[in-house]
């Protein structure tokens, strides 16, 4: 999923909704998980894979 965080740039990452909060998921396991607010995060466009 693409999604900008309170306006302020853009990032693509897994998302997971959990009560009123969006975490994103990092494929690089050596840094946590981003958590905002719901509120916060603007979903722009979702990006489809094929294994």
């Amino acid at each position: 999923m693409i999604v900008s965080i309170n306006g302020f740039g853009v990032t693509c990452k897994k998302i997971f909704r959990e009560d009123r909060k969006i975490r994103l998921k990092l494929i690089n396991e050596k840094y946590n998980n981003l958590v905002y607010p719901a509120p916060g995060v603007r979903f722009l466009s979702m990006i489809e894979t094929h294994s």
